[in-house]
């Protein structure tokens, strides 16, 4: 990975961008790629979607998905001690989340989350109590209520506070808070940029609110009809100590994951077959995800206007959905290198319809 494209993925994941507050995203990214597309707009969801021509027309499009939004809170009430009381946007587990640092509201107001202290929970006759979303709250330094409201609103979106950095020998671990999805959108902008001549017709989307029920691919798919689609993502690896077999799901420093059947989406076992066949016989890193579990995009990608042949292709993270998700360099270089075979085996099945 280049100076320039650790910068690039940096930036990604340091703007803030919670399901349904994606326009900063969207405004960087169409900075980044309007000098490589044919075609930029914004449908009536707030996907935005760039068409590039390539050597051959299908008769049904080929696309790409990956979303630009990431999980967050947003303000729900304030109590009369100046605590905000905060909701999730997207699936976070509970127990990461006390102390954690966060941002609120277009100014970034600092602010902490709190629970009981341990020394006390140690009495409660549930433990688990204090780790239940509901039982939190943000300490903005406010003396009351009125103080706080002077600061943030109901309604304000929360973001986890955390800047990427990249460690481990020669610096080949990402930690980021919004790898999930701005790995995705990173490989798709390098994709238009670095492909000076496509092979089939591609539209790129980013779509918005995949975090809350795979919201815009819905819309997007629906507006485009393609026949083939490809959603990039994160998924969990379980590649830790006390994790064994099927359990560890996929492992960093494997290459992309490709699925065979998730918690949302049964995949085209022929299209996703050749894939692995054409980026074996290209050298390529990739394994198969080894759990039905979760789900992304493809899902709304498949279901959506005349239906579609899907693939996804998802980078081992560890640590998801919190402030120090993690990738491997190599992971993410492996999965780059697969969107040229993606394109070259979609492309084909989509000509053939």
């Amino acid at each position: 990975m280049t100076e320039h494209n650790k910068a690039l993925l940096s930036a990604l994941c340091d703007m803030n961008g919670a399901t349904g507050c994606e326009d900063e995203i969207k405004a960087f990214i169409i900075k980044e790629i309007s000098p490589y597309c044919d075609k930029l707009f914004t449908d009536k969801f707030g996907n935005l979607i760039a068409f590039k021509k390539g050597e051959k027309t299908l008769h049904r499009p080929l696309m790409f998905d990956a979303h630009m939004d990431e999980v967050g809170f947003m303000v729900r009430a304030i109590d009369d001690e100046g605590y905000i009381k905060f909701v999730p946007v997207g699936g976070i587990d509970a127990g990461i989340l006390p102390a954690k640092r966060v941002k609120i509201g277009k100014n970034n107001i600092n602010g902490v989350i709190s629970s009981k202290p341990v020394h006390m929970q140690r009495n409660d006759a549930n433990k688990n109590d204090a780790l239940s979303i509901d039982k939190l709250l943000i300490d903005i330094g406010a003396k009351d209520r009125e103080d706080a409201l002077s600061h943030v609103s109901i309604g304000d979106y929360i973001h986890f506070d955390s800047k990427t950095e990249f460690f481990g020998e020669n610096g080949g671990v990402i930690k980021a808070k919004a790898l999930d999805d701005r790995l995705g959108c990173y490989l798709l902008i390098n994709a238009m940029r670095e492909t000076t001549a496509l092979e089939y017709d591609t539209y790129f989307c980013f779509s918005v609110q995949e975090e809350t029920g795979l919201r815009g691919a819905a819309v997007a798919a629906h507006n485009l009809c393609p026949s083939v689609a490809v959603a990039l993502d994160a998924t969990t690896a379980g590649d830790m100590p006390g994790v064994s077999g099927m359990d560890v799901v996929c492992r960093q420093g494997e290459g992309g994951v490709l699925s065979l059947i998730d918690g949302a989406a049964i995949y085209d076992k022929e299209l996703l077959f050749t894939v692995m066949d054409e980026a074996k016989a290209r050298g390529i890193k990739h394994q198969l995800k080894t759990r039905p579990s979760g789900g992304n995009d493809a899902a709304a990608l498949q279901r959506a206007g005349y239906g579609a042949r899907v693939c996804a292709m998802s980078a081992p993270s560890r640590y998801i959905h919190s402030p120090s998700s993690t990738v491997r360099v190599e992971d993410v270089d492996s999965m780059q290198a697969m969107i040229g075979v993606m394109i070259h085996v979609c492309g084909k099945f989509a000509e053939n319809e």
